[in-house]
Formats: structure tokens, sequence, C-alpha cells
């Protein structure tokens, strides 16, 4: 959540190293939650499931782009990296919270998405520019991503049953 707050474009020069930091740790633990959701739905995830995977994985891609380019020239392209998370997510979801399992983690994972469609929709120059609510719904989304992270840690993919 620092990482959307500190990053402008007037920058002090001392939280620059910071700001480069966070741009390639914050999107990579976004991938671990993401991973480990897979891990844990694998062949539940269904095509709907998948489709929110590959997009979160795309995501972060970008987002390692952007951290590693950087610069003026390249950030109204990088910025897109969050739209693809937040679809991925949704997707995702979406998937999970349909199917007859799964449906508390997919209901987080669905949150956490419109959470952060929220957040950004609501940002300085937005669509829906509101701070206030903009800064709400930035500290639910990543209230999500730690319930995500949390819950991940304590779960176990489930184990095939022996048939016979």
């Amino acid at each position: 959540m620092v990482w959307g707050y500190i990053d402008r474009s007037n920058i002090p020069w001392n939280l620059l190293a910071v700001i480069h930091l966070l741009a390639f740790v914050v999107p990579t633990l976004f991938l671990a939650a993401v991973v480990g959701l897979s891990v844990l739905w694998q062949r539940r995830l269904g095509m709907l499931g998948w489709m929110g995977m590959v997009l979160a994985v795309y995501a972060w891609g970008w987002s390692v782009m952007g951290a590693i380019v950087g610069g003026e020239d390249w950030s109204h392209y990088l910025a897109a990296w969050l739209l693809f998370l937040l679809t991925g997510l949704t997707l995702m979801g979406v998937a999970t919270v349909r199917s007859e399992w799964s449906r508390g983690t997919g209901a987080v994972v669905l949150a956490t998405g419109v959470f952060g469609w929220v957040y950004d929709l609501t940002d300085s120059g937005a669509v829906l520019e509101a701070r206030s609510v903009h800064v709400g719904f930035g500290l639910l989304f990543s209230l999500g991503w730690v319930v995500l992270g949390v819950g991940l840690g304590t779960k176990r993919a489930p184990r095939p049953q022996a048939g016979g």
C-alpha cells in the first residue's frame, strides 16, 4: 500500500531507490499469491479462472518491465499492468465463487479485485476521482492481499482420494 501513495511525479530523490525496489517487490508478492492460488485450486479453476491466472501473470510481466525500464516515456503503457491484474483477480474470483468449492477464498479474491477496481478508478486524475474513497479502498485492497497471504499459508491443496 505504501508504494501506491509515495510513488508520485514530484518524489524526493531519497525515496527514489525505495520506489524502484517496491516496483519490483510488490507485484512479485502479488504473483506469489496468484501462483499459490493456482497450486491450491489446480484442476478446479476452469477456463475463466485460468484466463484470470494468465492475465495476472501477464500483469506481473508488465510491472517488472516497468521496474526495470522505468522512465517517464513508458509510464502510460506500464500503468496498465494493474488493470490486467485486477481483471485477472476478478475472473478468478468469479470462477471460484460460481463453483461449489472454495467459495470463501474465491470471495476474498473477488472482493480484493473489486476493491482494487474502486481504488484505481478513484485515483487522482482518474474517471471517478475521490481521494477519501481512493484511500479507503486502497486499504481494503491491501488488506485483501494480506488475508489471501495468510489464508494460503494455512491451507493445503486437496489430496486426491484413492479410488477403489
